[in-house]
Order: structure tokens, then sequence, then C-alpha cells
């Protein structure tokens, strides 16, 4: 998405700490907003009201918000993904009129499947009625307002306003759910008050694309056609997106169902062992995901670019694989510093694992799942960044192959640590990690050694009667095909900022 990359461009080029620092915490809001406010929050409440509450009240407060963000995310997926996919086209074809539409469009689509997704499975499955349905429905469905809204934040130049956003929606969740709770409103009050800082996320985030767009849109049905083609044509960046999601909630999905399984006064499933210390272990990927998208959208996207660009304009082929080359290493540099710098920070993390335990509310008994859940996570990383960079690059097909195996191996390899016992758990999921990693990783080596001829593939494939802007046509009328090899002077490379250097 256009946009974000400029912001966080101009903040990582100030060589400062400052600089660094504000374009890393801006890309962790961007990739992880949901994700470190709802872990962030539900471990500040739980210490906040463990005089408050008794420890089913505290589980089943929990489980209807972690309920709410796996049955939203995994509904909305698919349809986020290629609205954004459709959105980002519009951009680069420079006709913003469409992106307001999209936004919308996803808006409605996500929130209507992830309210048939919790109906459905919290009566078949879970058999709730009354009060607790209609407070789970609702809940996924306002959750389900969020990953559309953060995901088209990436054509938002607004950062302090996002960030803004995030932080006192947050603050409003915290102090008021504790509040709430010490005051004995219950568990739906609870739920209430955690869904009004969301809520106000929701609408700050919105109010910014809805500005950043103010191009009045059709109606309704139009624009959902619109989307419905669009899964037609991106159906394996839809299918892929969905078992990306459904893997990552798999391991989880089975142990709440296994020897492990503990029945909510509110007839939810949960696993609190595995669950606590797999979420926490989940924030060590955090700032790896937040210096990821500053390097993706900066370096890569302007070297990923520049070879784009010298194919659309007919440049020699000398010099297009000479862009290629650099891109390859640039990419390798990227992902190596990256690595470098979490394996540092789950180093350090399973070195102090027994003086954090206490810290974030565990007991001693969690601190082996901790441990392999910190060390999953390098392996997850190096998964998610080469799929990311696979998929940036329009392979599409390899995408949806490698999020169907990540789903299979967390499948297969959780099914085999219960039949061989307690201890083995956390093992499947480390072992699924590090398998699908692995195999990323080839993907992708594969994927940058033929980067020549997908570029050359996806630079001219373009949708049904689209045409190309003026701005690419100049390009092309401005530099004709030359025969001979050019002798030009090799470009400076692009340098990333102070925290992303070696």
């Amino acid at each position: 998405m256009a946009g974000i990359g400029f912001v966080l461009r101009d903040l990582d080029r100030r060589d400062t700490i400052t600089g660094s620092i504000s374009s890393a915490g801006h890309g962790m809001i961007v990739a992880a907003g949901p994700w470190l406010f709802t872990v962030v929050s539900l471990a500040l409440i739980h210490r906040g009201t463990s005089t408050a509450l008794t420890s089913d009240q505290s589980y089943s407060f929990r489980s209807f918000v972690m309920y709410a963000f796996a049955l939203s995310l995994l509904a909305t997926a698919p349809f986020v993904n290629v609205a954004i996919r459709l959105a980002s086209d519009d951009i680069y074809r420079q006709t913003f009129t469409s992106v307001r539409a999209r936004f919308l469009a996803a808006l409605f689509v996500g929130s209507l499947a992830s309210a048939a997704v919790a109906l459905a499975i919290h009566i078949s499955v879970f058999g709730l009625a009354g009060n607790d349905l209609v407070l789970a429905v609702c809940s996924t469905a306002i959750v389900a307002l969020i990953w559309p809204t953060l995901a088209f934040c990436g054509a938002v130049r607004d950062y302090k306003g996002i960030t803004t956003g995030f932080g006192v929606g947050m603050l409003v969740s915290i102090l008021g759910t504790i509040w709430i709770a010490r005051q004995g409103f219950g568990a739906a009050a609870m739920i209430g008050m955690f869904l009004l800082g969301l809520s106000i996320v929701f609408f700050t985030l919105a109010s910014r694309i809805l500005l950043a767009f103010p191009d009045q849109v059709g109606g309704l049905g139009t624009n959902l056609l619109e989307l419905v083609k669009g899964l037609r044509q991106h159906w394996m960046l839809a299918g892929g997106s969905l078992f990306a999601i459904a893997a990552i909630w798999a391991d989880k999905w089975i142990m709440w169902v296994g020897p492990d399984q503990v029945v909510l006064s509110n007839g939810l499933f949960s696993a609190p062992a595995y669950d606590g210390a797999m979420f926490l272990a989940y924030l060590v990927m955090i700032p790896a995901l937040g210096l990821f998208v500053t390097a993706i959208e900066t370096t890569f996207f302007e070297d990923s670019r520049r070879l784009f660009d010298a194919i659309q304009g007919q440049a020699p082929l000398g010099r297009i694989e000479r862009y290629a080359r650099d891109l390859e290493k640039q990419t390798y540099r990227m992902v190596y510093r990256v690595l470098m710098t979490l394996a540092a920070f789950c180093a350090v993390s399973i070195l102090l694992s027994p003086v954090l335990v206490p810290i974030v509310g565990l007991q001693y008994h969690q601190l082996g799942i901790f441990r392999l859940g910190i060390l999953a996570v390098f392996f997850q990383f190096m998964f998610v960044a080469a799929t990311s960079i696979v998929l940036f690059l329009d392979r599409q097909a390899r995408f949806l192959t490698l999020q169907l195996i990540f789903f299979t191996a967390q499948v297969g390899f959780t099914l085999m640590t219960i039949v061989l016992g307690q201890e083995y758990f956390g093992y499947g999921h480390l072992l699924a990690c590090a398998f699908s990693a692995f195999l990323a990783m080839a993907v992708l080596d594969r994927t940058l050694g033929n980067v020549v001829f997908l570029s050359f593939a996806t630079a001219f494939r373009r949708p049904n009667g689209a045409t190309i802007p003026a701005v690419a046509r100049k390009k092309v009328a401005n530099n004709p095909i030359r025969l001979e090899e050019e002798v030009v002077p090799v470009l400076p490379v692009l340098q990333s900022g102070p925290l992303l250097r070696p």
C-alpha cells in the first residue's frame, strides 16, 4: 500500500535514535496493533483484577475476548486481503476513487461474516444461548471492524494519529475494565468496556482513512459485486489468507479439546496453561515485526519498484539483471538483520524466563511451554517473512501452498505431541514452525533466483480492461529499446536506518 512507506522512510532516514525508534514503533503498530493491544491489555487487566475476580471469572472474560479475535480474524482474512490487493491496484493505476468503496465493502462483509461464523460455532459447538450468545456474536462483529481498518491504514500517512488512537483505546480498555471489575458489575460490563476501547481505535483509524479518500461511493450492491469479482480473480490469495490464520490458531484449537481442556462457566473451551504461555511468548516477535515492516516498506519496496520500473521502461537486459541482483542481495541482508535481532531477543528471553514467569503472571509449571514458544517464535517469524516477500512478488500459488503445508504441519505435529504426553506439549508447534520456515526460505530463494522472469510476467499482467497509467506510459515512451548493452555507473545501494544496519 502506498503511503506508510513514505512516512516510515522519512522517519528512518533521520539517522537519529528517535527517528529509528519512531519508524520501528509505527511498524509494530501496523504489523501487530490488535495483537499487541489484546495481549498487553489482557495481561494488565488480569493483574489489576486479581483480587476482584475469581479464577473462573477471569478466564471467562479472557475467553470471550480470545474467541472474538480468533473467529473474526479467521472470517475476515480472505475478504480483507483481497480488498487490500484491489485497492493497491487502484493506487498503482492512480484511480483513488475506488479505495473508499473497497474499504467500506470490506468492513461490511468482514463484520457480517464474523457474526455468522461466531453464531454458528457458539451454537453448534458450545451450545451458548441468551445473553452469552448475544455477547459473543456482538463482540466478534465489533472486533472484525479492526482488521480491515488497520489493513487500509497502510495507505494513510498519519502515523501519529494511528499510534495515538491505539494508545488511547488501550488506556480506556485497561483502566475502564479494571474499574468495572472492582465495582462488581460482571463479565458483560467488563467486555463492554474492553470493546469500548477497541471502538475508539476503530473510529480513530477509520476517520483517517475516510478523510484521506473522500470520494463518494456508489451503491452497496455495486461495491460488494466488485469484491466478489476480486475474490474470484484472487482466489489463491483468499485461500492462502484463510489457511494462514487457521495455521496460527490450529495448535490452540487442538489443545482446547485435548487432555488439558478446561470447560469454563460460560461453556467455552480453553487450555489456560498452554494459551497463556504461548500468547506471551509471541510478544517477543513484535519488535522484529516492526523492523520487518519498516524494511519491506522502504528499502525493499524501493529496490523492487526500481526493478519493475526498469522493465516497464524497456531498459537494457543487463541493467534489469543488475537491479535483480541488487534486490536479491538487499532482501537477504534485510531478512538476516531482522533475524539476528530476533535471535538476540529470543536468547535473552529464554535465559531470563525464570525471572519473567512471575512478572508476566505465569506459573512455573508453564516455564517449559513458554521457552518452547519463544524458540518457535524465531522460526515462525522466518516463515512469515519469507511468505510475505513471496506474496509481495505476486506468487499467490506458492503462498497458498506454503500456508497449506504450515496448517497441516501444525495439526499433525500437535496431535502427535498429545499422543506422546503432556511433557511434549509445545514441541509440536516448534516442529511445525521450524519445518515450514526452512521450506518457505527455500521457496523464497527459488523465487528471488527467478525474479527477472517473474517480474516480466507480473509487470505486464494487468486486469481485464485496465490500462497503464499516464506515468507508466510516459516512462515507456521516454525509454526506447536499445539493443546494445548500456554502460552506466553503478547506482548507490540504498541504506536503511541505524537499527537495521549490521
